[in-house]
């Protein structure tokens, strides 16, 4: 789960290497990017996800209900989720293709 905005100049640079990991593991993970109000609104991310062809899965949390549950404090924030529903691993700040590779390993089940 990938907490991030438009406006956001870190988010918007990891997110050609995650597209990247996302099709090279793809039906291993899932990528869920959420994008929170009030910079952000809904169509705005669709034309941002559109404009750039990013595949995985987008979210806006208009009301800040899933960015206050996981404790959001900054974005980009990037939370690792095992098959067993549980956090494996948290990065807040932005990651290149090695950083996200090796937390991927984190949560693949060979």
């Amino acid at each position: 789960v990938n907490f991030w905005g438009t406006w956001c100049p870190p988010c918007r640079g990891e997110m050609p290497e995650m597209e990247t990991a996302y099709t090279k593991h793809f039906g291993k993970i899932e990528v869920i990017g959420v994008s929170m109000a009030p910079k952000d609104t809904a169509s705005m991310v669709l034309n941002f996800v559109n404009q750039y062809k990013y595949n995985w899965k987008f979210i806006h949390d208009g009301d800040f209900r899933v960015a206050d549950r996981y404790q959001v404090a900054a974005v980009p924030s990037s939370y690792f989720i095992g098959t067993d529903g549980v956090i494996k691993a948290v990065q807040v700040g932005a990651m290149n293709g090695t950083i996200m590779e090796n937390y991927i390993n984190q949560v693949i089940t060979p």
